[in-house]
């Protein structure tokens, strides 16, 4: 499905002019999280992954394209916050 289709039917379902939508856009990006969380679980146990930083972007959902600017934020803050971990990650490396 292309791009502008996709904005199409998430901009309806924001709009509240189709109410079948949520089902099936919360049924994907509940595959899709669990499939993000399992691989991520994999790694961690497999020793591949350094540091994890992990945003609190909870309350965003989905759907809420019109909220980046809050979820890069929480990101930033997230880097920010573990920056002494990184840099000590960082030098152990080199």
């Amino acid at each position: 499905m292309s791009r502008e289709k996709w904005k199409q039917i998430v901009n309806r379902f924001q709009k509240g002019e189709d109410k079948s939508l949520p089902n099936i856009i919360t049924v994907l990006y509940q595959a899709i999280k669990i499939a993000e969380e399992k691989m991520v679980e994999s790694s961690l146990r497999g020793g591949k992954v350094d540091l994890l930083i992990n945003p609190q972007v909870g309350q965003v959902k989905f759907t809420e394209f019109n909220r980046a600017d809050e979820c890069i934020r929480a990101g930033e803050l997230a880097t920010l916050s573990n920056l002494s971990l990184i840099k000590e990650i960082c030098r152990k490396k080199n």
